[in-house]
């Protein structure tokens, strides 16, 4: 994954493991642009096994794929998010950095 610095995220590679992306389904030879409707000025992004999660400029932290250990933060175990979803913290929490194990 790369993010740009105007906060758009691009990825390249291996998708068999991403089915959150089903456009990009298999290998993804050169850099596209993942256009998530409406999620606009990312900061921070961190890879997961088969899940990531994104932070915007304003601290919201959101989750995209797979949710089999609560890894999404949305409380819904079992889920896959094929589309980012928020997380749910606290809203007197400023998030500031993420990583993903």
């Amino acid at each position: 994954l790369a993010l740009s610095n105007d906060g758009r995220l691009y990825g390249a590679g291996s998708n068999n493991y991403m089915s959150y992306l089903p456009k990009f389904q298999g290998e993804i030879r050169d850099f596209v642009m993942f256009d998530f409707k409406g999620l606009l000025n990312i900061k921070y992004i961190c890879c997961g096994t088969g899940h990531l999660m994104l932070l915007s400029d304003y601290g919201q932290l959101f989750g995209i794929g797979l949710n089999s250990d609560y890894q999404l933060g949305n409380n819904r175990i079992g889920n896959i998010a094929e589309i980012p979803i928020m997380a749910n913290v606290n809203e007197d929490l400023k998030i500031v950095q993420i990583a993903c194990g």
